[in-house]
C-alpha cells in the first residue's frame, strides 16, 4: 500500500502539471526521487510494488523530459502485466491505460519498431471487452495508430485503420469528449488529403 500512495501522490502531481514540468519545479521531481521507496527497485518485492514502483518513475522521468528512462519504466510495467495474465483478467480496463502509457512513452523514446507489440496486443483484448467503457477507450486509442502511421508515411496502414475507425464511430462518437472528435477527425481528414486516389485527393494531371 505504501508504493501505492505513493505513486497516486506523483500521478496527482502529474495530472496538475503534465508532461513537461517548469524548471522552477523540477526540484519537485528530486524530491520524489529521493523517496526511500523509488531509490532502490529491489525493495519493491510483490507483483503490485513493482508495478506502481515503475508507475511512479515512469512518470517522474517524462516530467522532466528523461524520455527513454520514462521508456524503460513504462516498458517494465507493461511487462508485469504481460507475465501475469491474472493480473489483465482481473482489470482490463487499467490493462487499457497501461497500454495507452506504453503507446505514448514509447512514441515519446521513439521506440518505434516496437510499437507494433502493443498494437497486437490491443487488437487481442479488445474481443475480451464487456463494459461500454472498456469498449469506447479502446476504439480511441486507435488515435495511436494513427498518429504513428501518419508520422511515419505508412498510408496503407493509416487508411485501414481509417476504415476501421469509421466502421465504429457510429457507436462511439456520442461518448467522445469533442477534442477527442477533433483528433480523430484531424488523422482521418489528414490520411485522405495525403493518398491519391482516395476521396479527396485530386492530383493534377
Amino acid at each position: 500500500k505504501s508504493y501505492y500512495f505513493l505513486a497516486q501522490k506523483v500521478y496527482q502531481y502529474y495530472l496538475t502539471h503534465g508532461i513537461s514540468i517548469h524548471e522552477k519545479e523540477s526540484h519537485v521531481v528530486d524530491e520524489f526521487n529521493k523517496h526511500p521507496l523509488l531509490k532502490d527497485e529491489r525493495n519493491a518485492r510483490s507483483i503490485e510494488a513493482k508495478e506502481y514502483y515503475h508507475l511512479a518513475h515512469g512518470f517522474l522521468s517524462g516530467m522532466v523530459g528523461d524520455y527513454k528512462k520514462s521508456y524503460y519504466h513504462t516498458r517494465q510495467r507493461t511487462e508485469l502485466y504481460f507475465d501475469h495474465p491474472f493480473k489483465i483478467k482481473n482489470n482490463r480496463y487499467g490493462y487499457l491505460y497501461v497500454l495507452n502509457n506504453a503507446l505514448i512513452t514509447t512514441l515519446y523514446a521513439k521506440k518505434f519498431t516496437e510499437l507494433n507489440i502493443y498494437f497486437k496486443k490491443l487488437d487481442e483484448i479488445r474481443p475480451l471487452l464487456k463494459h461500454d467503457i472498456e469498449k469506447k477507450t479502446a476504439f480511441y486509442m486507435r488515435n495511436h495508430e494513427l498518429s504513428y502511421y501518419i508520422d511515419t508515411y505508412q498510408w496503407d496502414k493509416a487508411l485501414a485503420s481509417v476504415k476501421i475507425v469509421e466502421s465504429e464511430l457510429p457507436y462511439y462518437e456520442k461518448s467522445l469528449n469533442e477534442i477527442q472528435k477533433r483528433i480523430l477527425f484531424v488523422f482521418i481528414a489528414f490520411t485522405y488529403f495525403s493518398i491519391p486516389g482516395t476521396l479527396f485527393f485530386s492530383p493534377v494531371s
